[in-house]
């Protein structure tokens, strides 16, 4: 048989056609590993921007601890005047010309309590500095004394009830001048206390000018309003009068001021 040498020729050639082959498949794996280098070389952009620093954390309000006392309410101004420690009861007279602010406090422990608030009068001049004759209430912090009138009204005070012949010297020459006397004798510029028994129904003194120097005032009273203003006394309704009575005990002072404020300085 003839062999047939010639059909290696193709086959020649297939390895002639895959080199070219193996060239590309080389000439592929450098590109790809160019490739893969290019991208490897090259820095990764992180494109992250600066972190910002944490922000604190807000403050938050701490509860109270248990057993934490409330905070105590605040005090009328009579529990701040050195009267505070003396006395139990005040009665304080805040004025806007004759017309007047009244209130009686009293001191339950260790807090001012107000007995009695009502509007009344002063003298037809206000509160101020004060002498014989001139209208006005006395300014300033004065104890209260004894009470008075047509009838008790069963009050812990030393009562003295008014008679026909019961005066308040208002003289100033008269030696018993700025005291009750009782007596015939006695004329005006005295004042004959049973004359008015509106006002005088139930009344209270109030000690100032006790040393009874002349031309200083005299016969100033806490007593029954009758709707206008004094000669110079503190007057309220009667029924808040009765009742101030009733609850005053000896040692009481009266505050006149002309404005609350000034409570504190006494």
């Amino acid at each position: 048989m003839r062999v047939q040498t010639g059909r290696r020729q193709p086959a020649k050639k297939e390895q002639q056609q895959q080199k070219p082959s193996e060239k590309f498949s080389k000439k592929g794996t450098v590109n790809k590993v160019a490739t893969k280098s290019k991208k490897e070389s090259k820095p990764a952009a992180t494109g992250d921007a600066p972190s910002k620093p944490a922000a604190p954390p807000k403050p938050q309000a701490q509860p109270a601890p248990a057993g934490t006392p409330a905070p105590k309410p605040a005090q009328p101004p009579v529990a701040e005047t050195r009267l505070s420690g003396r006395t139990g009861q005040i009665l304080t007279v805040v004025a806007s010309g004759s017309r007047a602010h009244i209130e009686f406090w009293e001191k339950k422990g260790q807090s001012w309590v107000r007995s009695l608030s009502t509007d009344g009068h002063v003298g037809t001049n206000g509160i101020g500095p004060t002498r014989e004759g001139m209208s006005r209430t006395p300014y300033g912090a004065y104890p209260l004394g004894f009470a008075f009138g047509t009838e008790n009204p069963g009050t812990s005070l030393p009562f003295r009830k008014i008679t026909p012949q019961s005066w308040w010297v208002e003289d100033s020459k008269d030696p018993q001048y700025n005291t009750w006397q009782e007596g015939a004798h006695f004329h005006a510029p005295s004042e004959h206390l049973a004359d008015y028994p509106l006002q005088y129904r139930y009344a209270v003194v109030i000690n100032y000018n006790t040393a009874r120097k002349p031309f200083a005032g005299s016969g100033f009273f806490v007593h029954v309003d009758n709707g206008r203003p004094t000669a110079g006394c503190v007057s309220l309704p009667e029924g808040e009068m009765k009742k101030l009575l009733q609850i005053l005990h000896p040692g009481a002072y009266i505050i006149n001021v002309n404005g609350e404020e000034e409570i504190r300085r006494f």
